[in-house]
């Protein structure tokens, strides 16, 4: 069975997500942006991010209004993000285990070609515009020199989103990204509707608070999903295949959380897939794994609903859909059923 994988690289796999889970930052910030001739009501959708923010105990938010006279806003937007990122490394000790986290948002219009994906303008009819490509490339450069790994978490709220992509360097870390709308969604269906993505994400966020001590970014858009009818976002790993996970903080209520994770509930968020693994079904390493993945916090949401004799064994896996592309960057794998409602790409 060519596809067949070792127990070995199942553990390994699975050892990136208990790391990512145990794992914290040392610094998280956030930045928006938006024009001052924006039309699309970007300011309100920028109290929404604040209300996001502040669900993770965010309080280093910043809010960058380009100018209406501003030509060349690329150069102002990615130079003032490096200063606000910079700001925020200093406030970190390289003595740390820990990362820094930005998360990066951006509401109003925008219009997108196959070359460079997404470019954000304060409306269509003008000339003065700067690209995602230079946003990504800016964090992914302060990466490179930086003594703190970095990662970041872009949301952005408008028509061609989806189509975001840039090539990241070596040294940079976890690049996500939450597109209101795929990039074949139209300018007419992104303006008939005016709930945005990130009033959505906020509300979702705010419903799993009260279910989980911690959550990974890709989770709460199933809801934003649901709350959809014109547009539908989209998730995409624009670098690594771990989503970032941030725990709340701590409520000053009686609330005790029971789950750990949202994964767990109902099983929404749920991927049913298969894979081979060269091991016979009755080996030692296989119930070795077996027994370690039962093992398993919680947190992790991912079971063994099946095994299966055939040439090799045959396993078959219920996760999270975070749980599913780590292991299908090292893993051979073979979704069964999708259990999220929205698409999702992998750069």
């Amino acid at each position: 069975m060519t596809d067949a994988t070792s127990v070995g690289q199942i553990k390994d796999a699975l050892k990136l997500c208990l790391t990512q889970r145990q794992g914290s930052f040392q610094n998280v910030t956030a930045f928006s942006m938006r024009f001052e001739d924006d039309d699309t009501g970007a300011s309100r959708t920028f109290n929404n991010f604040k209300d996001l923010a502040s669900i993770f105990g965010i309080s280093n938010v910043e809010e960058y209004i380009i100018s209406a006279n501003d030509k060349i806003p690329g150069w102002t937007v990615t130079g003032r993000l490096v200063a606000h990122l910079s700001a925020a490394i200093r406030n970190c000790s390289p003595d740390s285990p820990e990362r820094c986290l930005v998360l990066i948002h951006y509401a109003s219009h925008d219009f997108s070609d196959d070359m460079t994906g997404p470019s954000f303008k304060a409306a269509p009819n003008t000339k003065a515009f700067f690209r995602f490509v230079n946003v990504a490339d800016a964090v992914s450069n302060l990466s490179s020199t930086s003594s703190i790994p970095i990662d970041a978490v872009c949301i952005l709220d408008c028509c061609h989103a989806g189509s975001a992509h840039f090539w990241p360097s070596s040294s940079t870390g976890t690049f996500e990204v939450l597109a209101a709308a795929s990039e074949a969604s139209n300018t007419s269906e992104c303006f008939t509707t005016r709930r945005t993505l990130t009033a959505k994400f906020a509300d979702a966020a705010a419903i799993v608070r009260g279910q989980a001590r911690s959550v990974d970014f890709a989770e709460p858009l199933d809801r934003s999903h649901q709350l959809s009818s014109a547009k539908f976002p989209v998730h995409r790993f624009l670098n690594s295949s771990v989503s970032v996970r941030l725990f709340f903080p701590k409520q000053s209520t009686a609330f005790d959380p029971v789950r750990l994770s949202p994964a767990l509930e109902q099983g929404k968020y749920k991927i049913i897939f298969s894979c081979y693994v060269m091991d016979n079904h009755d080996s030692e390493e296989m119930a070795n794994l077996l027994e370690w993945v039962e093992s398993l916090s919680p947190a992790i949401g991912i079971t063994v609903d099946s095994i299966y004799e055939y040439g090799s064994s045959g396993l078959v896996f219920s996760a999270p859909y975070t749980v599913y592309k780590t292991l299908s960057t090292s893993v051979h794998v073979d979704i069964l059923f999708g259990g999220l409602q929205f698409a999702f790409h992998c750069h």
